[in-house]
């Protein structure tokens, strides 16, 4: 994936979107390049979660039309074929869309992924059905095997591509415009460069990057998340324990005369830890049950909330085991935690005890 801006390489607006509609065909010409499309540079930054609603008919009536949260790509013709994505049913964008204009009265020409033709018209034939974003029409003319399974679900979100256009190039984008090129050799970049630098030597490209490594980046953003909230997670049992501990130890301390009287009358010392640690092993015991529980109907009020929700917290087999592993560890370093004021209190002289009162 290759970003370029023929804007600030000298062309006028005009003379940059002529010349960026033709650079795939002019790419393809190449020795070096097997395939290559257009398409908008966020495509893979919004690869991830759902964040544009729509509304797909689901009968007669208008009121019956139910919403969907989806994500939105903008992609010119070819590029699911560049991209080795394949084609489940219709086709993908052709050179009529790329020319045509969205923004017009008809229904604009859109591919849907495989999610969300199951998940917007059940094992119907999703081709010619139709879906409203905002004030536009969508009619689906193609259904792709396409998406990676975002962090924490099990299958891709619902994604909704429509074309780009020539109209699309007119607009100055920051970014440029992105191309995906597929070469025919490893060397991919420095291939592409020798192309476009055939076809035109004053064009630069920039954010050369592989899918692969794009992909990479987008998910260590999960990886980076996770390590923040796991150290906060076990400052957070550091310091439950450390309470515990000291919590416990008091409480032992204002029973050190029942604790003398006691051991004086024969307890043992394994009777009176566990008489100092049952306190703490009940208040764990107590707190991870109803954690438990409000896990669980969270969980269950979320996944009834939004159906994006239901998918990244499913209580399914493994559910339960991620429910109670920790309460499990909770428990267990409590009962560490717990263990030292008891073990003290089981060592303590009966004598020096009761003199103290």
């Amino acid at each position: 994936m290759v970003s370029i801006d023929p804007v600030r390489d000298g062309y006028s607006p005009n003379q940059a979107a002529r010349l960026i509609a033709s650079l795939p065909g002019q790419l393809v010409e190449q020795k070096s390049v097997e395939a290559a499309a257009l398409m908008d540079p966020r495509v893979f930054q919004l690869f991830v979660l759902p964040d544009t609603t729509v509304s797909v008919p689901s009968g007669s009536s208008a009121l019956q039309d139910s919403i969907q949260r989806v994500t939105i790509q903008t992609v010119g013709p070819g590029f699911f074929a560049a991209l080795g994505v394949p084609v489940l049913r219709g086709s993908e964008f052709s050179d009529r869309d790329f020319r045509g204009n969205a923004a017009s009265d008809t229904a604009v020409a859109t591919v849907i992924n495989h999610t969300a033709a199951a998940e917007f018209f059940g094992d119907s034939d999703p081709i010619g059905k139709f879906i409203r974003l905002d004030e536009r029409v969508l009619r689906v003319t193609g259904v792709v095997r396409y998406g990676l399974a975002p962090p924490f679900r099990t299958k891709p979100s619902p994604i909704v591509a429509l074309p780009l256009t020539v109209q699309d190039l007119l607009r100055t984008r920051a970014q440029g415009v992105a191309l995906l090129v597929r070469a025919r050799e490893d060397s991919g970049f420095e291939q592409t460069r020798r192309a476009l630098y055939t076809i035109d030597p004053r064009l630069t490209m920039f954010n050369a990057r592989t899918i692969g490594d794009q992909l990479d980046d987008l998910y260590a953003v999960v990886g980076y998340n996770t390590a923040i909230y796991g150290i906060v997670g076990v400052f957070a049992l550091v310091l439950a324990s450390v309470g515990l501990a000291g919590v416990t130890a008091h409480a032992a301390m204002r029973r050190r005369k029942e604790i003398g009287i006691r051991v004086a009358l024969g307890a043992q010392s394994f009777q009176v830890m566990g008489l100092i640690m049952r306190e703490g092993a009940t208040m764990a015991t107590v707190g991870a049950l109803l954690g438990i529980v409000a896990a669980a109907a969270g969980a269950r009020a979320l996944m009834a909330f939004d159906s994006q929700l239901a998918q990244s917290i499913s209580l399914g087999g493994g559910s339960w085991m991620q429910l109670t592993a920790g309460p499990v560890l909770l428990i267990a370093v409590i009962t560490i935690a717990c263990y030292l004021p008891a073990r003290r209190s089981a060592t303590l002289d009966p004598l020096v005890t009761l003199r103290e009162e």
